[in-house]
């Protein structure tokens, strides 16, 4: 499996400019935006950890939604960090795996994983990976399709017609509901609250353990 060559695929401004020129792409995010903020609460947070950046548009619009002290951004994907690094001089960028992160144990207090668990050689181990270096009283946030008909049927059309067609062999992973709940609890993570969005399509969990 050559993930940097699939990592290629994907333009480094993907998210950043589809938000911007693609009326879908804008739609979906707005709602996942909506979706995270509310799960993660009002309260102030010291240091956020996005595991799975992109560019860090994302981070950087939830930072706007909440108070975040400190923003760390990783990636194995070298193109959209230095990107976001022009754009966004208000957050860390790293280059490293999700599965070997370079963070202390129990270091942060957010972690979010948004559409990007899918994509990782090992789920079970990169949730084991995060809970190694989030604080005891910490959250994780992990956003992810539904694994709905609806969600599959557009995805399908999305890859084979739209802008969806960079993803193509991407997903090394597909997810539904209860397959993320079973890998949680393996994992020895508590879901205290889950929120579908998107018509159904879109889920984020807030997790403790």
């Amino acid at each position: 499996m050559d993930l940097p060559k699939i990592w290629s695929q994907v333009p480094a401004d993907y998210f950043s400019s589809g938000i911007k020129t693609n009326l879908l792409q804008k739609i979906w995010h707005a709602k996942k935006l909506e979706a995270v903020a509310k799960s993660v609460g009002r309260k102030k947070i010291n240091v956020l950890v996005e595991v799975g950046s992109a560019d860090g548009s994302f981070v950087n619009s939830l930072s706007k939604r909440i108070k975040l002290n400190k923003i760390i951004a990783i990636d194995p994907y070298l193109p959209p960090l230095s990107l976001g690094k022009k754009m966004y001089p208000n957050i860390i960028f790293i280059q490293a795996d999700a599965h070997f992160l370079p963070l202390g144990n129990a270091s942060v207090d957010l972690i979010t994983i948004l559409e990007t668990l899918e994509h990782v050689a090992d789920p079970y181990r990169t949730l084991m990976e995060l809970k190694r270096i989030l604080k005891k009283n910490g959250l994780i946030i992990v956003e992810i399709d539904s694994g709905s008909w609806l969600f599959q049927a557009i995805w399908f059309f999305w890859k084979k017609f739209g802008k969806g067609k960079v993803w193509s062999g991407a997903h090394l992973t597909f997810f539904n509901v209860e397959l993320l709940e079973g890998l949680f609890e393996k994992a020895g993570l508590k879901v205290e609250e889950k929120k579908l969005f998107n018509w159904g399509m879109g889920i984020c969990f807030r997790l403790r353990f």
